[in-house]
C-alpha cells in the first residue's frame, strides 16, 4: 500500500526535446562519396562511403563534422531577438513546427539541422562479409524537404479551415464516407471518415484532423516522463524524435491543449505561431477577438505605408518580395 501513498502529477502537456546533434554541425555531401570516417561512432574507420537511409533518394547528404555530440532543446525556437522595440524586432520567437515548415533550400535545411539536430538519431552503418564498414546512412536533403512540404500541407489546410475558408477542395466523397486530402508533392495521407448528415464541411474537417493528427502523433510518437524541476517532478511529453516534436507541438497549437501561455498560437495577421502569451486580442474590427502578434501588426502597417508611398511615386511593389511578409489580411 505504501506505493500508492505517492505525489499526484498533473497529466503532460508541455514537450521537452533535446536532440542530440553534432557539436560543429553538419556539411552537404554527395551520396556515393567516401569521406573520412571521423564522424563514426567506432574509432579506427579512416574512410567510408555514404550513402542515404533506407528508403530516401540521393543527392545531397548531411554529413556530421566530428564525432563529439551535444544536445540542443529544439522543442520550442527562442530565436535571437535583434533591434530594440517590441514592434522593432528583425526576427520573433516562431514555433518550432513553423520555423521547420519553412525549410525549402538546400542551405536552410543545412542550417537548421547544423543548430537542431537530425529527423531522426542514430547513423546505421552497412557491414559487408568481413565484418568491416561499407558504408554510412545518413539523412539526405531530399528527406528533408520531403517532410517540410508536408507539415505546410497541413499547415495550409489548418489556416484554410481556421479562416473559415472554402474547404471543399480538401475534400472528396466515396460511398458513405468523405475523403480529408493532406498532400505535398510525393508524401500525403488521406483520412477517411464517416459521413454526419447535416453537417458543415469546416465540422467535417475538424472531425478529419484530430484523426490525422492521432495517426500522426502515433507514427512519430512522444513519451510520458516525469523530470526533477526543483524539490519536486514534472510530468512532460519526450518526443522520441525531432518529427514527433514537430507534430506533437503542431497538434497542440491546433487543439489548443498544450502548456498554458507557451503553447503556439496563430496570428491571423500572418499565419505564423507564437507563443499564447506574446499574442495579443484584437478588440474591434472585422478581426474582433482574433489573436495577433503586436510585431506582425507593426510590420503589416509598416509595409502598407510603403505601399502607399510608392503608389504616389508611381511605382509598384510586387507581392512576394524577398524579405516582405505576405499577409493574409487586408485590413486589420
Amino acid at each position: 500500500m505504501e506505493e500508492l501513498s505517492t505525489e499526484y502529477l498533473d497529466p503532460p502537456t508541455e514537450g521537452v526535446f533535446f536532440n542530440a546533434k553534432p557539436e560543429r554541425g553538419y556539411r552537404l555531401v554527395e551520396s556515393g562519396e567516401v569521406v573520412d570516417g571521423d564522424f563514426l561512432p567506432v574509432k579506427g574507420v579512416p574512410n567510408t562511403k555514404v550513402l542515404p537511409r533506407e528508403g530516401e533518394a540521393p543527392g545531397l547528404l548531411l554529413l556530421p563534422i566530428g564525432r563529439r555530440i551535444t544536445a540542443r532543446n529544439a522543442y520550442f525556437v527562442e530565436e535571437e531577438e535583434k533591434g530594440k522595440g517590441r514592434g522593432r524586432k528583425k526576427d520573433f520567437p516562431k514555433a518550432f513546427f513553423q520555423r521547420f515548415a519553412e525549410l525549402e533550400s538546400d542551405e536552410e535545411i543545412l542550417t537548421f539541422a547544423s543548430e537542431f539536430g537530425p529527423l531522426r538519431p542514430g547513423i546505421p552503418l552497412d557491414f559487408g562479409k568481413n565484418g568491416q564498414i561499407e558504408a554510412a546512412r545518413l539523412e539526405s536533403v531530399s528527406e528533408w524537404k520531403l517532410e517540410a512540404s508536408f507539415v505546410r500541407a497541413a499547415l495550409r489546410l489548418i489556416g484554410d479551415h481556421d479562416d473559415s475558408k472554402d474547404l471543399s477542395g480538401y475534400i472528396s466523397r466515396f460511398k458513405d464516407s468523405v475523403i480529408l486530402k493532406i498532400h505535398a508533392e510525393s508524401k500525403g495521407e488521406n483520412i477517411k471518415i464517416p459521413i454526419v448528415v447535416g453537417e458543415t464541411l469546416k465540422r467535417t474537417v475538424y472531425r478529419g484532423l484530430v484523426v490525422f493528427f492521432n495517426r500522426m502523433t502515433k507514427r512519430y510518437p512522444s513519451t510520458p516522463q516525469r523530470i526533477l524541476y526543483g524539490d519536486s517532478a514534472r510530468s512532460v511529453f519526450v518526443p522520441e524524435n525531432l518529427l514527433a516534436a514537430v507534430w506533437l507541438q503542431a497538434s497542440q497549437a491546433f487543439f489548443h491543449d498544450g502548456p498554458s501561455k507557451t503553447q503556439p498560437r496563430r496570428c491571423f495577421v500572418s499565419g505564423f505561431y507564437f507563443k499564447e502569451e506574446d499574442l495579443a486580442v484584437r478588440e474591434a474590427g472585422p478581426h474582433k477577438g482574433r489573436l495577433y502578434h503586436p510585431g506582425m501588426k507593426h510590420r503589416f502597417y509598416q509595409q502598407k505605408n510603403a505601399q502607399k508611398k510608392a503608389e504616389a511615386r508611381g511605382r509598384e511593389i510586387k507581392p512576394g518580395r524577398k524579405g516582405k511578409t505576405e499577409f493574409l489580411v487586408d485590413e486589420f
